[in-house]
């Protein structure tokens, strides 16, 4: 995984959705698993976020809401069990659409009929941001934990070329024969834009890795923690019993 950086001269959406379009279509005819999108790393927990659905049986107050390019689920082995995934198709001019999680599908329409169901929803992660377009759902895809900690599996996934930013993630998967390399996605980010920062690549294994050290961390530090609870609790216990025995 490499993030993309865009310099400020990138200020409106269009000219943001056109850098990575190219550089999605590039990629796409390069290497067969690739996905140009995702304004956030992965194993990012998105802020949960207003929303309303069209003819929803019960829908909840907020959601979870990531943006994810097209190839994003292919790329990360995430079955779609209804529907389709992004394509490049779903660009910014085409009409609004979005993916949903299958326990966000059971809930809103339990028929089992959520595709081309419509819902919009808030999806910049700004103070009073208004409610985007109006999105058809095309697609309902399996519960994924974006955290180790995340226990809310309702989602609600929009295509990144069509709520661009000037920061990307290109995510590429090495081992399937004829995989870009770091190196040449870096050259060819240069001839869109030289200007374009490209950080240094990073495997999502290893970042798997720092984030299940971390949870191991925590949990081992929460068991000491409970431990240390216990045995005061017994020693005021101790304390106190024999107090009381004094007393007598």
């Amino acid at each position: 995984r490499a993030s993309v950086h865009l310099p400020p001269t990138y200020r409106e959406p269009a000219a943001q959705a056109r850098f990575f379009q190219r550089l999605a279509e590039r990629l796409a005819a390069d290497t067969p698993a690739a996905s140009v999108g995702s304004s956030f790393p992965p194993y990012y927990e998105s802020h949960k976020r207003t929303f309303v659905a069209d003819g929803a049986a019960a829908a909840p107050p907020e959601m979870g809401g990531l943006i994810v390019g097209a190839g994003y689920f292919a790329t990360h082995g995430i079955a779609v069990q209804q529907g389709r995934e992004f394509t490049l198709a779903d660009r910014f001019e085409a009409e609004p659409v979005a993916i949903v999680s299958a326990s966000l599908a059971r809930q809103l329409w339990p028929d089992g009929g959520a595709i081309g169901r419509r819902l919009r929803g808030v999806q910049v992660s700004e103070p009073d941001a208004p409610l985007g377009p109006w999105r058809t759902v095309v697609g309902v895809v399996r519960d994924v934990r974006q955290t180790y900690g995340d226990t809310d599996l309702r989602d609600v996934y929009y295509p990144f070329l069509q709520a661009p930013t000037r920061f990307g993630n290109v995510q590429l998967r090495l081992d399937r024969p004829g995989a870009v390399s770091p190196a040449r996605l870096a050259e060819m980010i240069a001839t869109y834009d030289p200007k374009a920062r490209v950080t240094e690549p990073r495997l999502i294994a290893d970042e798997d890795q720092q984030f299940a050290r971390a949870q191991f961390m925590l949990a081992l530090i929460g068991g000491f923690a409970g431990i240390a609870t216990l045995l005061a609790l017994l020693g005021v216990y101790g304390v106190t019993a024999y107090a009381v025995q004094q007393d007598r």
